[in-house]
């Protein structure tokens, strides 16, 4: 009778979220709004929210490219800030849309940071709280352990589910016999559904349902009541989800020397990614082709674009080459007719998964064309959320209403 009054409890809750969460819930934007910012060197886990070890690594992979030492004297470590967040309920594992994102997925969350100078001096003045041309992006797992005594069983699933994903040769994914998919789905949409409820938790005040719909700053922020309860929680939700031993990857994009993204036009990428000792390493990107999971080509950790072109390694590509086809539909490399399926295809998360395109082609599809930020902010603009964004956010809360609505 116990049981059953447990697993109907979960149900109503998994339904009560699932109906209650908003777009502001999954891209939570700060922008600079809040009196107190969550800085860099915020203490978390007796750990910086992005320690100090990992902005030297990003300082030293950045000497080897055009930025070269513009982190440097443009910015300080401490000016850096956490100006979105995405919550993601199960960001695909796979390598192809086409195999089963919706299963073979697992909960994240990611954090976006820029360096904010509060009071930059300019010919015409001074601008404050300006963003400049960069950020950083940190990308977690959500752990298993939240689950207690089924964390042991659902690592190993996911372990198992990873290197089958890893080793992939054939037409489909087949990690799991059909109980071990049963178990894994169970398992890891209670991990979700812890995740949703302290999403839920977030809120704070008596602010309507319906502030939470749309895109936009978070409404605690509005109001300077509010804020420092949500910054508190804010900061409790981020001890619990992000600290090293959870970080999946690490990613960075700058603006060489100057502040005038326009008349430079050009922007360097660089990937890294967790190591044992928690410290992080520049690590090469694959891009994988979008329909069969095959890798088409492997870029190096530094990558750069323009307005324009994406890295230089793309157009040096034979037409002959079994990878050109597929990558006319999944990198955005010339402005013309040619290229709309591929504008069309990386702004959808049914057709593209992150590994399936380019950090620039990802990046150069707004407007202005010089604005890179997809969840960050340029100058002293409000954060920008691309049309990816939006429609990712689309996918998460169809894939919730699915998954605990549709499935109960």
């Amino acid at each position: 009778m116990k049981l059953l009054f447990f697993i109907l409890l979960t149900i109503l809750n998994n339904i009560a979220f699932s109906q209650q969460i908003r777009e502001k819930d999954l891209a939570v934007v700060l922008d600079t709004a809040m009196e107190r910012p969550i800085r860099s060197n915020t203490v978390l886990n007796r750990d910086s929210l992005m320690p100090e070890r990992w902005y030297q690594s990003v300082l030293r992979a950045y000497l080897q490219t055009p930025v070269g030492d513009a982190l440097r004297d443009e910015n300080r470590y401490s000016e850096w800030q956490l100006v979105s967040m995405r919550i993601v309920p199960c960001k695909p594992m796979i390598r192809s849309t086409r195999h089963n994102p919706e299963v073979n997925c697992w909960p994240e969350v990611r954090l976006v940071l820029q360096p904010i100078v509060d009071r930059l001096r300019t010919n015409r003045g001074f601008i404050e709280n300006f963003a400049d041309d960069r950020a950083v992006h940190m990308l977690y797992d959500v752990p298993a352990q939240l689950l207690g005594p089924e964390a042991e069983e659902l690592s190993a699933l996911k372990t198992k589910l990873a290197s089958t994903i890893a080793n992939f040769t054939g037409a489909n994914i087949s990690a799991f016999t059909t109980n071990e998919q049963s178990r894994f789905i169970f398992l890891r949409n209670k991990l979700t559904s812890i995740l949703m409820n302290d999403t839920i938790q977030l809120r704070t005040g008596n602010i309507p349902d319906n502030e939470y719909a749309g895109h936009g700053i978070r409404p605690e922020l509005l109001f300077l009541n509010s804020q420092e309860s949500f910054r508190s929680k804010l900061i409790f939700f981020l001890a619990r989800y992000s600290f090293a031993a959870n970080l999946k990857a690490f990613t960075s994009f700058s603006l060489p020397r100057g502040r005038a993204p326009a008349s430079i036009d050009d922007w360097i990428f660089l990937a890294f990614s967790p190591t044992r000792s928690g410290d992080i390493t520049s690590s090469n990107v694959s891009i994988f082709d979008m329909n069969n999971g095959r890798r088409l080509i492997e870029l190096p950790s530094a990558t750069r674009g323009t307005m324009r072109r994406d890295s230089d390694l793309f157009y040096d590509i034979d037409v002959e080459d079994t990878a050109f086809l597929p990558l006319k539909k999944q990198v955005f490399l010339f402005n013309t007719e040619e290229y709309r399926d591929a504008v069309q295809n990386i702004n959808d998360p049914h057709m593209i998964g992150v590994n399936n395109t380019s950090c620039a082609s990802c990046h150069r599809l707004n407007s202005p064309r010089f604005n890179f930020h997809n969840l960050s902010k340029l100058g002293n603009d409000d954060v920008n959320v691309s049309r990816r964004v939006v429609n990712d956010v689309d996918y998460d809360l169809e894939w919730l209403i699915d998954e605990f609505n549709g499935s109960n």
